[in-house]
């Protein structure tokens, strides 16, 4: 049996603010990455509905549709994977820059 998704709550929080700062980094590096995770998860929800209405895509084509920079939303992506919300195809397409990048959808 599938479970269904709840795309209306964010992703679970894949991205850890505690690990986006070294111990022995300044303490304004430990404040921006308090706020990064309101912005990644933001980015996940965006993600996440792009993925919904165009059911399969290259990081570049959702940034593009979403309108954030392709390498911010790789490191999402890499996120999604882990929580296990998103999976590859198994397929690629050629990116702008005439490499292969791999293709996403949401988890079966």
């Amino acid at each position: 049996m599938q479970a269904e998704l709840d795309f209306d709550k964010p992703a679970a929080t894949p991205f850890d603010p505690a690990k986006a700062a070294r111990t022995y980094d300044p303490e304004t590096s430990h404040r921006a990455a308090a706020r990064a995770g309101s912005v990644a998860a933001h980015h996940h929800a965006l993600i996440l509905q792009h993925l919904r209405t165009v059911p399969d895509a290259t990081y570049h084509e959702i940034g593009e549709a979403i309108g954030v920079a392709a390498h911010a939303v790789g490191k999402r992506m890499s996120e999604l994977e882990r929580a296990r919300r998103i999976e590859q195809t198994g397929t690629t397409r050629t990116s702008p820059s005439g490499r292969e990048a791999r293709v996403w959808r949401i988890r079966q």
